[in-house]
């Protein structure tokens, strides 16, 4: 068990996972200088009509990983996983908004990457572009099958930095207009990245600002059936009805085992938690089989919340 745990924990915590996802022809990456130097607002094409110029190489992600200096946090990696609504059923971005505040903010943190993080570029999970979409060769089929097994490491790696495009709101069948933290798909790949990114401050960036994500917000880790029916987030809505059981669920809780049961530090500092959040600890806690440290500081805990926990 101890073994299967170890394996499992170290898909998140090291490059090699991420790399290993690249092999063959499931998943590709956006190269980040192709799609700064695109016009603003470009309105990105579906994977199978990406020109090959732009796609970065898992090759080439690596060569820069190992080949940079060690002047930044060894946490560091190359890849920017975006999570964001579909703005239509059919295009996820049909007029180039959500690419416009991507290629922003890729000119605002261009020299972070090339000169203090010392990559040659930068490669960039976006589902439209990364995974095949339909419709789908039976050949397709079985690489997108595959790639979804491989749909957590780009949120929770502690590697990557995650970018939260938060400001759509889109038409839902019953007449409703749904944020961002109304979909299933959005806040599963929102969880998922503040499990052991929560407390890495420049990782995780919100473009929109309506979660008002800072370094403040992080909360701690949701249970293992957090997206099944009747749980915290139960109740997020899908597109396609049967994800959640199907695919997001299961998904979340297969993240959350290996991330806890490996896990070996936690840290939280200057938090805004409530009772609800302490308790929330509390009932994963008993989950970390490996946690070695665990510390709470400037969290606002009551004595309460503190029971909570113990």
């Amino acid at each position: 068990e101890r073994v299967e745990r170890e394996a499992g924990y170290k898909k998140y915590v090291e490059a090699q996972g991420l790399l290993d996802a690249l092999e063959g022809e499931d998943t590709v990456l956006i190269r980040g200088s192709w799609l700064l130097n695109q016009e603003r607002g470009y309105v990105l094409p579906k994977r199978d009509e990406l020109p090959p110029e732009a796609i970065i190489s898992a090759d080439e992600l690596r060569s820069s990983y190992e080949g940079r200096g060690m002047s930044f946090a060894e946490w560091s990696f190359p890849i920017i996983a975006v999570s964001h609504c579909w703005r239509t059923k059919a295009h996820p971005d049909p007029e180039g908004v959500t690419t416009r505040m991507l290629q922003e903010q890729l000119a605002k943190v261009r020299l972070e990457f090339t000169r203090i993080r010392v990559f040659s570029d930068v490669g960039i999970f976006f589902d439209w572009c990364s995974l095949w979409q339909t419709p789908r060769t039976s050949e397709q089929q079985e690489c997108f099958d595959r790639a979804l097994r491989a749909i957590n490491l780009w949120y929770a790696n502690c590697k990557t930095d995650a970018w939260l495009v938060t400001d759509a709101r889109v038409p839902h069948a019953d007449g409703r207009l749904l944020g961002y933290a109304d979909k299933g798909w959005t806040m599963f790949e929102r969880t998922l990245v503040g499990m052991i990114k929560a407390n890495s401050g420049s990782q995780i960036r919100e473009l929109g600002g309506v979660l008002g994500i800072t370094r403040r917000t992080p909360k701690p880790p949701a249970e293992p059936l957090g997206f099944c029916a009747g749980h915290l987030y139960g109740k997020q809505v899908y597109t396609n009805g049967s994800d959640r059981d199907r695919i997001v669920a299961p998904h979340f809780k297969k993240a959350t085992e290996d991330i806890l049961g490996g896990v070996m530090e936690l840290y939280y500092y200057r938090q805004i938690w409530d009772d609800v959040d302490a308790a929330r600890l509390g009932l994963v806690l008993p989950l970390c089989v490996s946690l070695r440290t665990l510390q709470l500081w400037r969290v606002g805990l009551t004595s309460r919340g503190l029971r909570a926990i113990l």
